[in-house]
C-alpha cells in the first residue's frame, strides 16, 4: 500500500529543494514510537517542521551538531504541532497568503508611485496606498500573534515533558551555535524568543501552584 503521507512529504521537500534521506522511527517516553523524516539541505541551520497531512521533517544537522536532549526537545515540540487541529494550520496558511498578497500589492503600488513621480512629479492613489499599508501591517501583526501562540503551545508541551531546568540547558546549548542573521530575523516573526516563553511558563506554573485544586 502506498504511503500517501510519505509521498506528500517527499514532494514538499522536492519543492523546497531539500534532499530526502530516510524515514526514521524513535521511541519517546509517554508518546510511543514517533515517525519522522530526516532531510538535508544547503542550509546548515537546524530546523524542523510539522505540517498537516505530512510527516514531521527534521534537518539532519540537528542530529550531527546537537545533543540527544536537543534532538528530543525538537521532536517533542514538533509532535505537539501534530496534536493541534488542522484548521488552525489552514487558518495560518490563509493568513500567510493574504499577508503576502497585501504586501505585494502595497510594494508594487509604492514602486509605481515612485516611477510616476519621477516622470510627472506627482503622486497618485495616496489615500488608497495608506489604507493598503495599514491593512498590510494589521495582517502581519495577526500573523505574528497567531504563529507565536502555536509555537508557545508546542514549547509548553516540550517543557512539560522535559522540565524547565532541562529546557534551560537545552536553550543554552542551542544559543551557543551560530545561526544565519536572516534565520534569526525570521524567527522573531514566526516564534517568540525562548527566554520569553520560559518566563511565561515559569509565571503560569507558579500561579497554578498557588491556586488550590478544586
Amino acid at each position: 500500500m502506498t504511503d500517501i503521507k510519505l509521498l506528500i512529504t517527499k514532494i514538499y521537500l522536492w519543492i523546497l529543494r531539500k534532499e530526502f534521506i530516510k524515514k526514521e522511527k524513535q521511541k519517546i517516553e509517554d508518546i510511543g514510537f514517533l515517525e519522522y523524516i530526516i532531510y538535508s539541505s544547503k542550509s546548515k541551520n537546524p530546523s524542523a517542521q510539522a505540517l498537516p497531512f505530512m510527516y514531521i521533517i527534521v534537518n539532519q544537522s540537528i542530529f550531527k551538531k546537537y545533543s540527544k536532549w536537543v534532538q528530543k526537545y525538537v521532536l517533542l515540540h514538533e509532535f505537539a504541532h501534530t496534536k493541534v487541529k488542522k484548521i488552525f494550520f489552514i487558518l495560518l496558511g490563509l493568513l500567510i497568503i493574504l499577508s503576502a498578497l497585501f504586501w505585494s500589492v502595497f510594494i508594487l503600488g509604492l514602486i509605481t508611485n515612485i516611477i510616476i513621480y519621477l516622470i510627472k512629479n506627482q503622486f497618485v492613489l495616496v489615500k488608497e496606498l495608506k489604507i493598503l499599508g495599514l491593512n498590510s501591517l494589521i495582517l502581519l501583526l495577526f500573523l505574528v500573534i497567531f504563529s507565536w501562540i502555536i509555537e508557545i503551545h508546542a514549547d509548553f508541551y516540550a517543557i512539560n515533558k522535559l522540565g524547565l531546568t532541562k529546557v534551560k540547558s537545552i536553550y543554552n546549548e542551542i544559543k551557543r551555535k551560530k545561526q544565519h542573521r536572516f534565520i534569526k530575523i525570521l524567527n522573531w516573526f514566526t516564534r517568540p524568543p525562548m527566554k520569553f516563553t520560559m518566563k511565561i511558563y515559569s509565571i503560569l506554573n507558579k500561579f497554578r501552584k498557588k491556586v488550590p485544586n478544586s
